[in-house]
């Protein structure tokens, strides 16, 4: 009886440190605030805290997004993950010129301090192509491999 009690002590003192842990890892209230009023129609949002940074996980408009936050709540890097018809015309004509017999199978959107950058995984009978572009629709091939 003295050692299940014991343990119950032990587990609860362990709950409570991860709690608060859990607790300051939390990004703060100015953050969440400007979180919500920038991305008011934000689904399923789930906050983590990695390596200095407060990221944020959500949907928006049935697109998957997430945030890099620094500590000061300025916006490092984000990911969309999108279709092709929310690449911007100049992008998406570029690339179609260039790469004219693939389809578009999937869009990441990065941004960062150097500005906003496509990834693009295209395929067609035979390979994978990923291809990176600028904003500018400056194309180039990162990589291919067989199907």
């Amino acid at each position: 009886m003295i050692r299940h009690s014991f343990n119950r002590i032990i587990l609860t003192v362990a709950f409570t440190v991860l709690a608060t842990f859990q607790v300051a890892a939390a990004p703060g209230e100015s953050l969440l605030r400007l979180f919500s009023h920038t991305f008011p129609d934000a689904k399923y949002v789930r906050w983590t805290e990695e390596e200095g940074y407060y990221i944020v996980s959500f949907t928006r408009n049935d697109t998957q997004c997430r945030i890099w936050y620094d500590k000061e709540g300025s916006l490092v890097y984000s990911l969309k993950y999108c279709q092709e018809t929310e690449l911007p015309m100049k992008v998406l004509l570029a690339v179609k010129k260039r790469f004219h017999h693939q389809q578009i199978a999937g869009v990441t959107e990065l941004t960062n301090k150097s500005g906003v950058h496509y990834e693009l995984v295209l395929s067609d009978e035979k390979k994978w192509y990923v291809v990176n572009s600028t904003a500018y629709g400056d194309v180039t091939l990162k990589y291919s491999f067989s199907k």
